[in-house]
Protein backbone atom coordinates (compact mmCIF):
# COMPACT_ATOMS: atom_id res chain seq x y z
CA UNK A 1 0.00 0.00 0.00
CA UNK A 2 1.84 3.10 -1.26
CA UNK A 3 0.50 6.54 -0.45
CA UNK A 4 1.19 10.22 -0.98
CA UNK A 5 0.47 12.59 1.89
CA UNK A 6 0.20 16.30 1.13
CA UNK A 7 1.24 17.86 4.43
CA UNK A 8 1.42 21.41 3.04
CA UNK A 9 -1.18 21.58 0.26
CA UNK A 10 -1.48 24.57 -2.05
CA UNK A 11 -4.42 25.73 -4.14
CA UNK A 12 -2.58 24.64 -7.27
CA UNK A 13 -1.67 21.18 -6.02
CA UNK A 14 1.44 19.05 -6.64
CA UNK A 15 2.85 19.68 -10.11
CA UNK A 16 4.09 16.62 -12.04
CA UNK A 17 5.84 17.15 -15.37
CA UNK A 18 5.34 14.98 -18.45
CA UNK A 19 6.93 11.52 -17.99
CA UNK A 20 7.89 12.44 -14.41
CA UNK A 21 7.19 10.11 -11.50
CA UNK A 22 4.37 10.70 -9.08
CA UNK A 23 6.00 11.29 -5.67
CA UNK A 24 5.07 8.68 -3.08
CA UNK A 25 5.50 9.49 0.61
CA UNK A 26 5.94 5.96 1.94
CA UNK A 27 4.80 2.33 2.05
CA UNK A 28 2.01 1.50 4.49
CA UNK A 29 0.95 -1.89 5.89
CA UNK A 30 3.54 -4.20 4.33
CA UNK A 31 4.50 -6.59 7.16
CA UNK A 32 5.83 -9.22 4.72
CA UNK A 33 8.09 -6.76 2.88
CA UNK A 34 6.61 -7.39 -0.55
CA UNK A 35 7.53 -3.87 -1.70
CA UNK A 36 10.46 -1.48 -1.54
CA UNK A 37 10.03 2.23 -2.22
CA UNK A 38 13.39 3.41 -3.53
CA UNK A 39 14.86 6.84 -2.87
CA UNK A 40 14.19 7.87 -6.49
CA UNK A 41 10.43 7.07 -6.11
CA UNK A 42 10.65 3.84 -8.06
CA UNK A 43 9.04 0.65 -6.77
CA UNK A 44 10.64 -2.77 -6.40
CA UNK A 45 8.62 -5.95 -5.93
CA UNK A 46 10.46 -8.30 -3.58
CA UNK A 47 8.54 -11.44 -4.48
CA UNK A 48 7.82 -13.01 -7.86
CA UNK A 49 4.14 -13.58 -8.49
CA UNK A 50 0.82 -12.16 -9.61
CA UNK A 51 -0.24 -8.82 -8.10
CA UNK A 52 -3.63 -7.16 -8.24
CA UNK A 53 -2.88 -3.45 -8.54
CA UNK A 54 -5.39 -0.69 -7.79
CA UNK A 55 -4.69 2.99 -8.44
CA UNK A 56 -6.73 5.88 -7.02
CA UNK A 57 -5.61 9.34 -8.11
CA UNK A 58 -7.06 12.84 -7.76
CA UNK A 59 -5.64 15.17 -10.41
CA UNK A 60 -6.37 17.79 -13.05
CA UNK A 61 -4.81 19.62 -16.01
CA UNK A 62 -5.17 23.29 -16.86
CA UNK A 63 -6.54 24.37 -20.23
CA UNK A 64 -3.68 24.37 -22.70
CA UNK A 65 -4.82 27.61 -24.36
CA UNK A 66 -6.09 29.17 -21.08
CA UNK A 67 -9.50 29.81 -22.61
CA UNK A 68 -11.60 26.72 -23.31
CA UNK A 69 -11.58 22.97 -23.00
CA UNK A 70 -9.74 21.02 -25.71
CA UNK A 71 -10.15 17.24 -25.64
CA UNK A 72 -6.77 16.76 -27.33
CA UNK A 73 -4.80 18.50 -24.59
CA UNK A 74 -6.86 18.89 -21.42
CA UNK A 75 -6.73 15.53 -19.70
CA UNK A 76 -4.84 13.52 -17.10
CA UNK A 77 -3.17 10.19 -17.89
CA UNK A 78 -0.93 8.05 -15.70
CA UNK A 79 0.64 4.62 -15.98
CA UNK A 80 2.62 2.08 -13.98
CA UNK A 81 5.63 1.29 -16.15
CA UNK A 82 8.87 -0.59 -16.05
CA UNK A 83 11.49 2.00 -15.16
CA UNK A 84 12.72 4.04 -18.12
CA UNK A 85 10.46 2.29 -20.65
CA UNK A 86 7.05 2.61 -22.23
CA UNK A 87 6.11 -0.88 -21.03
CA UNK A 88 2.96 0.17 -19.17
CA UNK A 89 0.68 -2.50 -17.73
CA UNK A 90 -1.79 -0.47 -15.69
CA UNK A 91 -3.03 3.01 -16.52
CA UNK A 92 -5.90 5.46 -16.42
CA UNK A 93 -6.95 8.66 -18.16
CA UNK A 94 -9.68 11.26 -17.78
CA UNK A 95 -10.57 14.57 -19.37
CA UNK A 96 -10.65 17.58 -17.04
CA UNK A 97 -13.44 19.70 -18.48
CA UNK A 98 -13.29 22.57 -16.01
CA UNK A 99 -9.72 22.56 -14.61
CA UNK A 100 -10.88 20.87 -11.39
CA UNK A 101 -9.47 17.69 -9.80
CA UNK A 102 -11.24 14.50 -10.75
CA UNK A 103 -10.85 11.02 -9.18
CA UNK A 104 -9.41 8.29 -11.38
CA UNK A 105 -9.61 4.58 -10.62
CA UNK A 106 -7.78 1.76 -12.36
CA UNK A 107 -7.31 -1.91 -11.52
CA UNK A 108 -5.48 -4.68 -13.30
CA UNK A 109 -3.13 -7.63 -12.89
CA UNK A 110 0.67 -7.40 -12.93
CA UNK A 111 2.91 -10.42 -13.38
CA UNK A 112 6.26 -9.89 -11.66
CA UNK A 113 8.91 -12.28 -12.98
CA UNK A 114 12.07 -10.36 -12.02
CA UNK A 115 12.59 -8.80 -8.59
CA UNK A 116 15.47 -6.71 -9.97
CA UNK A 117 13.06 -4.81 -12.26
CA UNK A 118 12.01 -1.41 -10.90
CA UNK A 119 8.66 0.19 -11.73
CA UNK A 120 7.51 3.81 -11.78
CA UNK A 121 4.12 5.52 -11.67
CA UNK A 122 4.40 8.34 -14.21
CA UNK A 123 2.50 11.16 -15.86
CA UNK A 124 1.92 9.91 -19.43
CA UNK A 125 0.47 13.13 -20.84
CA UNK A 126 2.63 15.47 -22.94
CA UNK A 127 2.28 18.30 -20.41
CA UNK A 128 2.16 18.88 -16.68
CA UNK A 129 -0.64 17.67 -14.41
CA UNK A 130 -1.54 18.62 -10.83
CA UNK A 131 -2.33 16.27 -7.96
CA UNK A 132 -4.91 17.86 -5.70
CA UNK A 133 -7.43 17.03 -2.97
CA UNK A 134 -9.32 19.08 -0.38
CA UNK A 135 -7.18 20.53 2.40
CA UNK A 136 -7.15 18.49 5.60
CA UNK A 137 -7.79 21.60 7.70
CA UNK A 138 -11.22 21.91 6.06
CA UNK A 139 -12.31 18.41 7.10
CA UNK A 140 -13.59 17.11 10.44
CA UNK A 141 -10.60 14.75 10.73
CA UNK A 142 -6.89 15.00 11.42
CA UNK A 143 -6.10 11.90 9.37
CA UNK A 144 -4.14 12.37 6.14
CA UNK A 145 -5.79 9.20 4.83
CA UNK A 146 -8.95 11.25 4.19
CA UNK A 147 -7.20 13.57 1.70
CA UNK A 148 -4.68 11.44 -0.19
CA UNK A 149 -3.75 12.86 -3.63
CA UNK A 150 -3.02 9.32 -4.82
CA UNK A 151 -2.54 5.80 -3.56
CA UNK A 152 -1.46 2.47 -4.98
CA UNK A 153 -2.81 -0.74 -3.43
CA UNK A 154 -1.26 -4.11 -4.20
CA UNK A 155 -2.40 -7.62 -3.33
CA UNK A 156 -0.18 -10.62 -4.05
CA UNK A 157 -1.88 -13.97 -4.71
CA UNK A 158 -0.34 -16.50 -2.36
CA UNK A 159 0.39 -20.21 -2.80
CA UNK A 160 -3.12 -21.34 -1.92
CA UNK A 161 -4.58 -19.19 -4.68
CA UNK A 162 -4.55 -19.84 -8.42
CA UNK A 163 -4.80 -17.55 -11.42
CA UNK A 164 -6.24 -19.47 -14.36
CA UNK A 165 -6.50 -18.18 -17.92
CA UNK A 166 -9.41 -19.71 -19.84
CA UNK A 167 -9.67 -19.83 -23.63
CA UNK A 168 -13.10 -18.21 -23.48
CA UNK A 169 -15.64 -17.18 -20.92
CA UNK A 170 -17.44 -20.21 -19.51
CA UNK A 171 -20.21 -20.45 -16.98
CA UNK A 172 -18.48 -22.54 -14.36
CA UNK A 173 -19.08 -20.30 -11.35
CA UNK A 174 -22.25 -22.23 -10.61
CA UNK A 175 -20.17 -25.41 -10.23
CA UNK A 176 -17.57 -24.02 -7.86
CA UNK A 177 -18.18 -20.84 -5.92
CA UNK A 178 -14.43 -20.33 -5.48
CA UNK A 179 -14.14 -19.20 -9.10
CA UNK A 180 -14.24 -15.44 -9.51
CA UNK A 181 -14.08 -13.98 -13.02
CA UNK A 182 -11.63 -11.10 -13.05
CA UNK A 183 -12.06 -10.20 -16.71
CA UNK A 184 -13.63 -11.97 -19.63
CA UNK A 185 -14.43 -11.30 -23.28
CA UNK A 186 -15.84 -13.80 -25.75
CA UNK A 187 -12.83 -13.61 -28.05
CA UNK A 188 -10.12 -13.13 -25.41
CA UNK A 189 -8.86 -15.18 -22.46
CA UNK A 190 -10.90 -14.88 -19.29
CA UNK A 191 -8.90 -14.70 -16.11
CA UNK A 192 -10.38 -16.78 -13.32
CA UNK A 193 -9.12 -16.24 -9.79
CA UNK A 194 -9.43 -19.36 -7.64
CA UNK A 195 -9.07 -19.04 -3.90
CA UNK A 196 -9.77 -21.83 -1.45
CA UNK A 197 -8.45 -23.24 1.83
CA UNK A 198 -5.41 -25.42 1.27
CA UNK A 199 -7.16 -28.42 2.79
CA UNK A 200 -9.81 -28.30 0.05
CA UNK A 201 -7.37 -28.34 -2.87
CA UNK A 202 -6.80 -32.10 -3.15
CA UNK A 203 -10.54 -32.78 -3.19
CA UNK A 204 -11.11 -30.07 -5.79
CA UNK A 205 -8.45 -31.25 -8.21
CA UNK A 206 -9.35 -34.91 -7.67
CA UNK A 207 -12.91 -34.22 -8.79
CA UNK A 208 -13.17 -35.54 -12.40
CA UNK A 209 -15.42 -32.68 -13.51
CA UNK A 210 -13.00 -30.05 -12.17
CA UNK A 211 -9.99 -31.83 -13.61
CA UNK A 212 -11.66 -32.00 -17.03
CA UNK A 213 -12.39 -28.26 -16.99
CA UNK A 214 -8.78 -27.46 -16.15
CA UNK A 215 -7.37 -29.89 -18.72
CA UNK A 216 -9.58 -28.74 -21.61
CA UNK A 217 -9.63 -25.00 -21.01
CA UNK A 218 -6.69 -23.93 -18.93
CA UNK A 219 -3.45 -22.92 -20.61
CA UNK A 220 -1.83 -21.01 -17.73
CA UNK A 221 -2.24 -22.30 -14.20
Amino acid sequence: YLVKYDENPTDEGIRVESRARLPFTRVEMDPNNYLTLNADNTIKFNKIGWYRVTMIISAYANYADNQAFNQDTDFVAVGLAEKGTDNIYIGASQWTYDECPIPMFAQSILSVVDTNQDYELINTTTREIYLSTPKLEHTASKSYFTTLPFQLLLNIWEENNFLIAYKKSRKICSLYSHFIIVSALDNLPAFIYVSMPTANMPNCFANPKTAAIFKNNCFAC
